[in-house]
């Protein structure tokens, strides 16, 4: 998770420097419930073979699933740390005037099912998958800093803006 903190940071430090800025941090999914998506017979059989080829912790073998569990959990607290750091005064001179960071965590504990997803490569949102997310993360704009919701539900209500809401 160092590693992944690493190649981060050049992008935040970039980011970092833009004045007036307001940079938007999804937290990752469990991208493991992948492997447990029923995608049917055959459907099971090639997304089995197709993420164990291109990602092998994501197959069905438990130790490997807690391994990539923990894992999204270690990047998303490097995530909300760099988050953090760039908001603090260790960054003050370097960032640009107004600029924020914000973790928008409504994809940490949001849960896909196979219509969330496209069938022919297992792992990127469908149309329905891309709805899902936007909706997440409008909802997340319009909720305050500390209640932020970090899942979403399909059918879950879109917020509406208020005349006295800030975008956060």
């Amino acid at each position: 998770s160092d590693e992944y903190a690493a190649k981060m940071r050049p992008a935040f430090e970039t980011l970092a420097a833009v004045p007036r800025l307001v940079v938007n941090v999804p937290l990752h999914a469990d991208y493991t419930q992948l492997a447990g998506v029923d995608w049917g017979f055959f459907g099971n059989l090639y997304c089995d073979v197709l993420l164990a080829l291109v990602c092998p912790c994501m197959g069905n073998w438990a130790s490997d699933l807690a391994v990539a569990r923990q894992r999204v959990g270690e990047y998303n607290g490097k995530l909300a740390e760099l988050v953090a750091e760039f908001n603090g005064d260790a960054h003050a001179s370097t960032r640009g005037q107004g600029t924020t960071f914000i973790v928008q965590p409504f994809a940490q504990h949001t849960v896909f099912s196979a219509t969330h997803l496209v069938s022919d490569d297992c792992f990127h949102p469908s149309a329905a998958g891309q709805e899902l997310l936007a909706r997440g993360l409008w909802n997340n704009l319009l909720q305050p800093a500390g209640e932020k919701a970090s899942s979403v539900e399909e059918g879950e209500a879109l917020l509406c803006p208020t005349a006295d809401a800030a975008l956060s």
